[in-house]
């Protein structure tokens, strides 16, 4: 009955709702009629009253338009500042809209302000207010009056029948025999109620639990004859179990022990076992208190419930004494009647003698398997495996394209050591070499000990030979200090033959025999040396070191010399700034590109020292011809990597400026786009530290790297740099030019400058000034010049003589 009410209501009310919410729907159209109104029949005539600027007649409109139904204000706001208002602005529940105010002049639309009209929804809302009042207050007394009218009723009717049912069940018993339930009210087929359906179920109900009373009785009585006889099958399946010598179970998918036979009764340990009249399998076998897991002890219940089918594996099962016992363990499925998997039948057989046979012969097979492949002084693989290990390595070059090299290591005067200290030392010695060699050689290289002195090892996947290079070097490092053996200190050299895949030959045979040539001659040009097997790569590795070890040096000697290379504006042919290049000014070899010590510079930990050097000289000289009145726009120096992660960086730089007198606007600073996605949020950090002393950045090399849109629109830059391997072949590579394109229109919708390097003849520059791209750097307007050649370009300008005719 309340649910009939309550549905009643509910509908009322829904309603209701669409009612109020059509008058509202009603309401803003009314008051949107007016806003078009407005627009349709007064827009033409203010638009040429404010053209004329008739103030008489815009007071007029502006009174009509607060005329209509339900606009209380109205106003004109004019571009030049001034504006017409009538009526008051509703602090609150107001509708306005905005209408521009345009006229056409000479063919022109010419915009001059706009008509802002505010309609009042008080008035609407207070309507919509007072009939929500009269719809609750009738739906109440609606409600009230229905209410009493149904309980009346249903007292009357069907209360006093309930009761008289209610008082019959509570009499109702299993074991009596059943009265007919009887209601005191009219009734016939024809008139009959749900009341009479009631009665008529009761008394159903009651006969069918009597009756059902009976057979359970009769149940009963023959299913203790049949437990009766159970039992003894029982008695006889169990002697037959127990004449079984191996333990068995069988165990349901709860872990449950049903029957155990008695040499699986002899395993149990009662102070394991939490429920003695139902014990779990793994409280029996593993003498533990949970299931067994799925990696040392995997559950034979699970893997069958798997597999579907019988499993055979091997457990370790503590006995009553604790003592560990391998067995072999089988489980066969077991299922009902109805074919439904209901457990598993697990028998266990004792193989502990037989595994303990077995692993003396795989340990005694082991044995003679190492000592076949590995050193025993040493445990380092032996010149068998190490051939092997050759193999493998030229099948993965060339499957993955990579190079590897081949290293044949000799401890030089070896014997004098035998024969000054005993055979003893020597081996100790061999072993410190070993662990050297492994401990400095990459987790994908492999170390091998030959015999004797010799070693061997593998370099997979190198780059090139700096790599080789740099392993020989830092040994040669660690043997300039003794060796700690048995309270001696050793000092030891070595001799080092190296062979390069595929560089020397492809053929694995060859390389090692071409490594232990190199190794020979290494020991003949002598001692504590290294040789390539290439007379080629061994110059390589001389000018190396040569040039590491004399650009240590040349920062502090000031061999290191800035030349700067001039950025045009190719519109206005000016010079709007320069680009700080390093150059090296050898005693003997002369002056030498960046190219070919930059990369030795970032690998020994000096480049942040040529960066800073490269700062203090640019700043210091901008910072001069300023001062001359001179006008050299922005100069930009390359700063690496480390050098931005080097501690206080935006400090050192910001003491730089100050102790050049330099302000922050004339430098710029060029990073790469590959180093930026070395880590992007941290150089996003450092950049904006040194961003806030007012300092530019530029990306360099843009369009080498892989940097994502994403960071690119968080990083604090100013200009893109394009790349000069895009530049050189345009506008004939379509690639190229697509991709220069595609630069430039990146950097407009970024808000960015964009200056193209390497510009070399004028259809380069002329592609480039076409399609937006107007800062040029590069030889078609100067090579990089020394600092007098430049302050001469400064003060008389480029000489257009001098440029590459295209």
């Amino acid at each position: 009955m309340i649910l009939t009410l309550l549905f009643s209501a509910v509908i009322t009310a829904i309603i209701t709702m669409i009612q109020l919410y059509m008058d509202y729907k009603n309401g803003m159209k009314s008051i949107d009629r007016q806003f078009s109104l407005v627009q349709s029949g007064y827009m033409a005539s203010i638009n040429q009253s404010i053209w004329v600027y008739d103030r008489e007649q815009i007071a007029l409109q502006l009174e009509g338009i607060l005329n209509l139904p339900d606009i209380k204000y109205v106003a004109i706001n004019l571009e030049d500042g001034g504006k017409f208002e009538e009526g008051e602005k509703p602090d609150k529940n107001f509708l306005a809209k905005k209408i521009p105010l345009t006229y056409m002049h000479n063919g022109n639309k010419i915009h001059m302000g706009e008509l802002l009209i505010t309609a009042d929804l008080n008035k609407l809302y207070d309507e919509l207010i007072d009939k929500v009042i009269v719809v609750l207050a009738s739906q109440a007394v609606k409600t009230f009056l229905t209410s009493f009218f149904i309980l009346f009723l249903f007292q009357r009717l069907v209360t006093t029948h309930l009761e008289t049912i209610a008082r019959f069940t509570k009499n109702l018993s299993v074991n009596k025999k059943p009265e007919e339930l009887i209601l005191e009210k009219l009734s016939s087929k024809e008139t009959r109620d749900e009341l009479d359906n009631l009665t008529e179920a009761i008394n159903m109900m009651q006969n069918q639990i009597y009756q059902s009373y009976l057979n359970v009785l009769s149940e009963l009585e023959g299913r203790k004859k049949a437990e009766n006889k159970i039992q003894e099958q029982s008695v006889f399946y169990q002697s037959i179990l127990d004449g079984i010598k191996e333990p068995l179970m069988v165990i349901d998918k709860d872990y449950n022990v049903v029957i155990l036979n008695k040499a699986a009764e002899e395993h149990k340990v009662i102070q394991n076992i939490h429920d003695v009249q139902h014990p779990k399998c793994y409280e029996i076998s593993h003498k533990q208190s949970h299931p067994c897991d799925g990696t040392g002890h995997p559950c034979p219940l699970h893997k069958v419930m798997e597999t579907k089918g019988p499993v055979t594996m091997m457990h370790n099962h503590p006995d009553v004494n604790g003592e560990s016992h391998f067995v072999e363990l089988t489980a066969t499925p077991l299922y009902d009647k109805s074919g439904t998997f209901i457990g598993i039948v697990e028998s266990t057989k004792d193989i502990t003698s037989e595994i303990r046979t077995r692993k003396e012969l795989e340990e005694y097979k082991d044995k003679l398997e190492y000592e076949e492949h590995y050193n025993t002084l040493t445990g380092l693989p032996n010149r068998i495996l190490f051939y092997d290990r050759v193999d493998q390595a030229t099948k993965y070059a060339i499957r993955d394209d990579k190079k590897y090299a081949i290293l044949y290591v000799d401890i030089n005067n070896f014997k004098s050591i035998n024969d000054s200290f005993g055979i003893d030392m020597g081996n100790e010695t061999l072993k410190a070499l070993a662990e050297i060699l492994k401990e400095h050689a990459r987790e994908s290289d492999s170390v091998a000990h030959f015999g004797a002195d010799e070693f061997g090892l593998i370099l997979n996947s190198i780059k090139d030979t700096n790599v080789v290079i740099d392993y020989v070097e830092k040994l040669k490092n660690i043997f300039k200090d003794p060796l700690q053996i048995k309270n001696e200190k050793l000092y030891i050299t070595v001799s080092m033959g190296i062979s390069i895949y595929p560089t020397d030959s492809e053929d694995s045979d060859d390389l090692i025999k071409y490594a232990d040539i190199a190794l020979h001659k290494a020991k003949r040009i002598g001692k504590d040396n290294y040789e390539f097997y290439t007379g080629d790569l061994t110059q390589i590795a001389y000018e190396r070191i040569v040039l590491e070890n004399s650009l240590r040096e040349a920062i502090y000697n000031g061999e290191l010399v800035p030349y700067y290379q001039p950025k045009v504006d190719a519109v206005s042919e000016q010079i709007i700034g320069m680009e700080a290049l390093v150059r090296w000014k050898h005693k003997s070899l002369g002056l030498i590109p960046p190219i070919k010590f930059i990369t030795i510079a970032e690998e020994i930990k000096i480049i942040a020292d040529i960066d800073l050097f490269m700062l203090d000289s640019a700043t210091k000289a901008i910072s001069l011809w300023y001062q001359e009145g001179l006008n050299p726009g922005v100069v930009s120096v390359n700063v690496s990597l480390d050098t931005l992660k080097s501690t206080n960086f935006a400090q050192r730089v910001a003491d730089i400026l100050q102790t050049n007198k330099c302000k922050a606007e004339y430098l710029e600073l060029e990073i790469t786009e590959s180093q930026i996605m070395d880590d992007p949020n941290k150089i996003i950090a450092i950049l904006n530290e040194i961003k806030q002393l007012g300092i530019k950045f530029s990306i360099d090399d843009f369009g080498t790297g892989y940097s994502s849109l994403a960071y690119l629109k968080k990083l604090p830059i100013d200009k893109l740099k394009i790349d000069k391997t895009f530049v050189d072949e345009i506008p004939n590579n379509e690639d190229d030019v697509t991709i220069i394109k595609t630069i430039i229109a990146l950097s407009k919708s970024l808000k960015l400058d964009v200056i193209a390097e390497g510009v070399e003849t004028k259809e380069q520059k002329d592609f480039l000034l076409d399609n937006g791209c107007r800062l040029i750097q590069g030889y078609f307007y100067s090579k990089p010049l020394n600092e007098e050649d430049i302050l001469n370009v400064l003060k008389f300008g480029l000489d257009p003589l001098s440029k590459p005719v295209s």
